[in-house]
C-alpha cells in the first residue's frame, strides 16, 4: 500500500481524510493507535499530533486540511477551474469553523457556560452555516456543492454531517438541503463501501 493513515481509534480528523482516500480507491493502512502507542509514536510525527499520513518514499506529513488538499488536487476532487478552487477552499474553510465553534461546546467545563456554547451554535453558527450552504450550493449542479461532480468541499460536508450523527446528534434532520446532500454523496459506491466496512467507533 501506498498510504498509512495514523490516527486515534475514533473518526475525528483522521475520518476526512479515510473519506478521501476511499473515494480516490487508494488501498491504505487505517492505523489506530492510542495509549502507550501514542506515547511511543508522538516524538516521530511533525508536530507531535495526529493524523499523520506516511507515503511511500516521502516523510510523515501532519495537518488534516493540508492533507485533504493535497489528495483532491491529486485525485481530481479540487474543481475544474481556479474559480472552483477557491470555493472549494472557502467551504473547507467553513466547515472549519463550524467545527471550532462545536468543539467549543464539547471541551467546555463550566456546565453553564457549555449549555450558553450549545445554545449559541444551534441558534446562531447552524443557520449561519445553512445560510451560506444554500449560496453556494444554489450555484453548483447535480446536488453537489461547488461545480457539477463531487469535490472534498462535498467530503468535508459529508464528513461533519456524518459525524454529528454517528455520536447520536440529530439537529440536521431539521435541514433538508443538508439531508439531500448527505444522502447524495453517501450513495457514492466508493464512499458507500467505506462506510459499510469502516470500524464502528
Amino acid at each position: 500500500m501506498d498510504y498509512k493513515l495514523t490516527y486515534f481509534p475514533a473518526k475525528g480528523r483522521g475520518e476526512v481524510i479515510r473519506i478521501l482516500l476511499s473515494l480516490a480507491g487508494e488501498e491504505f493502512e487505517d492505523e489506530r493507535i492510542s495509549g502507550e502507542d501514542w506515547a511511543k509514536f508522538k516524538p516521530q510525527t511533525p508536530l507531535k499530533a495526529m493524523p499523520v499520513l506516511s507515503m511511500k518514499g516521502r516523510p510523515l506529513v501532519c495537518q488534516t486540511n493540508a492533507i485533504c488538499r493535497y489528495l483532491a488536487r491529486k485525485y481530481g476532487f479540487y474543481g475544474c477551474n481556479p474559480w472552483e478552487e477557491l470555493l472549494v477552499d472557502e467551504v473547507v474553510e467553513a466547515v472549519q469553523d463550524l467545527v471550532s465553534e462545536k468543539v467549543k461546546a464539547f471541551f467546555e467545563k463550566d456546565e453553564n457556560k457549555k449549555a450558553e456554547l450549545a445554545k449559541s451554535f444551534l441558534e446562531n453558527t447552524l443557520p449561519k452555516f445553512l445560510d451560506y450552504f444554500r449560496l453556494r450550493s444554489k450555484d453548483a449542479k447535480n446536488g453537489y456543492i461547488v461545480g457539477s461532480k463531487i469535490t472534498l468541499a462535498d467530503v468535508m460536508v459529508f464528513s461533519f454531517v456524518d459525524m454529528q450523527f454517528s455520536t447520536g446528534q440529530t439537529f440536521f434532520e431539521e435541514y433538508p438541503e443538508i439531508m439531500k446532500h448527505y444522502e447524495l454523496i453517501k450513495s457514492n459506491p466508493k464512499i458507500a463501501a467505506w462506510l459499510e466496512t469502516r470500524p464502528a467507533d
